[in-house]
């Protein structure tokens, strides 16, 4: 797919990194804290948005800061895709994103189907509708990941 729209492009790409980093924390505290049922986030479950802090640090552009080629970015994210960037766009190395992001992915799904797996065996207060909604989301989410 080529839009044509190099500027528009890097523009939700920065703008949209943080959210990357942060949409798995908040897929496994929604997942946590249906099983909890919790309505409130403990102090310590703000440490699950450590990563999308250090992406928004990653994307403010600091002074004195190297120049990017912001057009050449913009055409390899229309060209390529997502992971396939290979320049550098921020604070950090492009492998920020190819590697960091992939990981943070998978362990945060691991983390949701453990959470699921035992307490569906010592939680049998759980509705089954409620159980079947849990494992219909992570399926869902295991399968498009």
């Amino acid at each position: 797919m080529n839009s044509g729209q190099t500027n528009a492009l890097r523009l939700f790409f920065q703008g949209f990194t943080p959210l990357y980093f942060a949409a798995p924390a908040f897929f496994y505290l929604y997942i946590s804290g249906f099983l909890r049922r919790e309505h409130q986030l403990k102090k310590w479950d703000w440490l699950h948005f450590i990563p999308a802090l250090v992406a928004i640090i990653h994307v403010i552009p600091w002074p004195g800061g190297a120049d990017f080629n912001w057009k050449a970015i913009g055409n390899q994210l229309g060209e390529n895709g997502y992971l396939s960037l290979q320049l550098r766009s921020g604070l950090f190395p492009a492998y920020f994103h190819n590697l960091f992001r992939p990981i943070l992915i998978i362990v945060y799904m691991f983390l949701c189907w453990r959470a699921v797996l035992t307490t569906k065996r010592h939680s049998p207060d759980l509705e089954k509708e409620e159980k079947d909604w849990l494992l219909f989301l992570l399926s869902a989410a295991t399968f498009f990941q």
